[in-house]
């Protein structure tokens, strides 16, 4: 049974956050802006041809658009830039990039959320040999979020996502990123469509609503 008195509190944390901050709002403008950018960017890549470049993903690796829709818990490690970059363009990365931006623009099926599983950037990142020198999976894990803003949160570290789902009472041991995201999601939203509150947060605010569970717990 989920904790909804956690997501209740966390609601009531964030809109009144959202009133007295305006950073806030202006963080949102921007991160929103660079998923639009994102998503324009893979509607016009002929995705049906292998060879088709998608070099642009580096833009939104790193950068001030990224780290406003969720900020890295730390200064990045020197080195980690170079090898998340190096990992991506990996024939494997590269396959799976092709295969996730084909679904961005796809309608939701009960079947997305298995093939975005099925193409993970952020498990192919953390599975690479090289994953450790240094570890850049919250930022290929971030990407992945932005790609997905629907169905996911903005909590791109996953320890961080794991104690705020057992919060709300969602089970994580042994779970993918994925299935955790998505089932925390839908608690959220969950809430508020039966509060008749869904109207008075953005897409966005939405999608960083689950953030803010921690403050309030």
């Amino acid at each position: 049974m989920y904790n909804y008195e956690v997501i209740e509190k966390a609601y009531q944390v964030y809109t009144q956050k959202l009133q007295k901050e305006p950073k806030l709002i202006e963080l949102e403008n921007k991160a929103v802006a660079t998923m639009d950018s994102i998503k324009q960017k893979i509607a016009e890549l002929p995705l049906e041809d292998e060879n088709c470049n998608i070099g642009f993903v580096h833009d939104y690796l790193f950068g001030e658009g990224p780290d406003a829709f969720a900020a890295p818990m730390a200064i990045p490690l020197p080195g980690i830039e170079d090898n998340l970059t190096s990992i991506v363009r990996t024939v494997g990365g590269q396959k799976r990039l092709r295969n996730l931006f084909s679904l961005v623009h796809k309608e939701r099926t009960d079947n997305t959320l298995r093939q975005i599983k099925r193409n993970s950037l952020q498990y192919y990142v953390h599975k690479s040999p090289n994953r450790f020198s240094p570890r850049p999976r919250l930022y290929s894990s971030r990407f992945e979020l932005m790609l997905f803003n629907d169905l996911f949160t903005t909590i791109a570290y996953f320890p961080a996502l794991i104690q705020k789902a057992q919060s709300v009472g969602i089970q994580t041991s042994g779970r993918r990123f994925e299935d955790i995201q998505y089932e925390l999601r839908s608690c959220t939203d969950r809430y508020l469509k039966d509060n008749n509150l869904s109207h008075t947060l953005t897409d966005f605010q939405k999608s960083a609503l689950g953030w803010y569970i921690e403050e309030a717990s």
